[in-house]
């Protein structure tokens, strides 16, 4: 399953069930906020034909180095109607993720891809199927906690839309995970970064006190590799 077509899982959106990423016109009105920001944005048009985005990766574990990476996207072509295409270098190394192009979008697809690495590590650690955690998280942005707040990048601030999640903590088989119940997804959302997306951060604590965070935050614009 590609990531576009997992987002259709997730979001049950039929506009994004196409391999490649189909273009989207305009969300459906059942959306909520949250929804339409995270998944249905129209993030992209700062960004023009040949540069990048440049998101730093960090992962923190209990007892483990820290490690440190970049997620790039980049705008391969501005099509007529002021869609893009885009090509991405998902992580590096062994952690790197071949994702597809997406022709003739919109919106950023860098959540859609963090989520889907998300759900792949959370099925392959518990034994579980990526569909229960894709269904939870789903579920998760039908009644999400939104706030505006202000956000310093770089010594500027900005006005930011935060979203925060938690999927797991009123399921009923949230006990046969160890650490779940609490976790929580946070993304940042501002229309003065290049592609709207400020960050992501997801936090969780198992019974034995090890704590695991990853985030995601915008970096920089560059010019394609």
């Amino acid at each position: 399953m590609s990531c576009y077509k997992a987002l259709s899982a997730l979001l049950t959106l039929t506009a994004l069930s196409m391999p490649g990423l189909a273009a989207v016109d305009e969300p459906p009105p059942e959306l909520n906020q949250a929804q339409t920001l995270v998944f249905m944005g129209d993030h992209l048009q700062q960004i023009a034909e040949g540069k990048t985005v440049v998101y730093d990766f960090t992962r923190r574990m209990t007892g483990q180095p820290e490690q440190h990476d970049e997620i790039r996207m980049t705008v391969t072509k501005v099509r007529d109607d002021a869609l893009r295409n885009l090509s991405f270098e998902f992580l590096s190394g062994p952690d790197r993720i071949a994702f597809p192009p997406a022709e003739g979008y919109r919106g950023n697809p860098i959540p859609v891809q963090f989520l889907e690495r998300d759900i792949r590590d959370m099925a392959q650690a518990t034994g579980n199927s990526p569909a229960y955690f894709r269904n939870r998280i789903r579920k998760a942005f039908r009644d999400p906690q939104i706030e505006k707040t202000r956000l310093a990048i770089d010594g500027v601030e900005l006005d930011t839309v935060e979203i925060t999640v938690v999927p797991f903590k009123a399921d009923k088989n949230v006990a046969q995970f160890e650490g779940y119940a609490d976790k929580q997804y946070r993304f940042a959302y501002s229309d003065q970064i290049p592609g709207g997306l400020v960050s992501i951060q997801t936090r969780m604590a198992g019974a034995s006190g090890a704590i695991l965070e990853e985030a995601l935050s915008y970096s920089r614009i560059a010019d394609a590799l």
